[in-house]
């Protein structure tokens, strides 16, 4: 995904921890100087401590920058650097003089409604949105069929973002704050762009075709009881004490582009020999079984900064990385050690982002992955 474009684009980083949040939003925008008056876009991400402030932050923010394109969502966890906030208050934000012709606000969709989809996308007769960077609502069930939606109207266009996380109120920003819902922003064809995924699990023994299933129960792989299958592949011992798979044990399940899709395992029946996978699927899918790798998730990530990176085609100028909450210190022992990744890759370009409850590519819900977007 490439475009050049003789603007040069710059990006302004700012982040606060103060307490209170009308002195972390004046803080932030100090720090932003000129770079927010110069501005046409924002980003903005929040630790949950400021989840349930979000609407009022969102509203003097747009007011005191006079800049009303503000995109962005509240999470466990937020970045901005190779700074990390954890279970502390936290704001940050980016902004960037893109041309402003070149994006436009997805307001929130809460149904898969495909005429309201249409209109949002299409709405001027132009369908030159290459990628659409989103937020959404993890009490929303219908995000993975609207994804499917946007995927169908514009086949070309990448989707790339994150599920709220947070442990009070779900906030989501594009231009006002909303709730519910899937929203965020389009952008077109003159800005530079790359997305990469990093897999936080590597695949173990042999495919399997889901012969049999109901829902998300796969009854029987390659013809035979899926549990006899699953005992083959992890063996006796983790059966013994099926308490100790959920978290270290997982199912792959193989999408079309050669990549796949990470699911937890949500039970076992050994009466019935079958297994329960946190997805609906159909038979003819193809199965591996997955575990927890840090060594394997860090070159997957090192190898996807470097390809994103390529893709770009010109110098990486800023970038937003959207984590799984199950990744972070859980995988790699340290919490800033992805960030560290990215920049030790890219230099010390301005990124900002947060740990979600699902991340979103490839028009489709992701789980245990890094998501990078990059701009030049």
């Amino acid at each position: 995904m490439q475009s050049m474009d003789a603007t040069v684009t710059t990006y302004s980083l700012a982040c606060s921890t103060a307490a209170q949040w009308s002195e972390a939003l004046q803080d932030c925008l100090r720090q932003l100087g000129d770079g927010v008056d110069e501005a046409k876009v924002g980003f903005i991400y929040a630790t949950d401590y400021f989840a349930n402030r979000m609407s009022d932050i969102v509203h003097m923010l747009r007011e005191e920058s006079g800049l009303d394109a503000w995109v962005g969502t509240v999470g466990y966890t937020v970045w901005a650097g190779r700074r990390v906030f954890q279970d502390e208050p936290a704001l940050v934000l980016m902004c960037a003089n893109w041309p402003s012709h070149s994006f436009e606000l997805l307001p929130a969709v809460r149904v898969p409604d495909a005429e309201q989809l249409r209109r949002l996308l299409h709405g001027d007769g132009r369908s030159a949105h290459r990628l659409a960077l989103l937020h959404a609502d993890p009490r929303n069930l219908f995000i993975p069929e609207m994804l499917q939606l946007l995927a169908e109207q514009l086949p070309a266009m990448e989707q790339a973002g994150g599920i709220t996380s947070s442990r009070y109120h779900s906030v989501q920003v594009a231009g006002p704050a909303w709730n519910g819902g899937l929203s965020g922003l389009l952008i077109n064809s003159p800005q530079p762009m790359s997305v990469g995924v990093a897999q936080g699990a590597r695949e173990f023994g042999d495919a399997h075709e889901i012969t049999a299933c109901e829902g998300n129960v796969i009854l029987t792989l390659d013809g035979e009881p899926a549990l006899d299958v699953f005992q083959h592949e992890v063996g006796d011992l983790l059966l013994r004490d099926p308490s100790r798979i959920p978290g270290f044990i997982f199912a792959g399940l193989d999408l079309p582009n050669g990549d796949y899709l990470v699911r937890d395992i949500l039970g076992l029946d050994m009466q019935q020999g079958v297994l329960a996978v946190g997805e609906y699927v159909e038979a003819g899918t193809r199965i591996h079984f997955c575990r927890r790798d840090g060594r394997a998730a860090w070159d997957d990530l090192e190898n996807m900064v470097r390809s994103a990176r390529r893709n770009l085609s010109v110098q990486p100028r800023g970038g937003i990385y959207i984590a799984c909450v199950g990744r972070g210190e859980h995988v790699f022992g340290s919490r800033t050690a992805e960030l560290d990744v990215l920049h030790d890759e890219l230099g010390d370009i301005p990124i900002i982002g947060f740990a979600a409850a699902g991340e979103i590519a490839h028009g489709r819900l992701y789980g245990y992955t890094g998501v990078l977007i990059l701009f030049g």
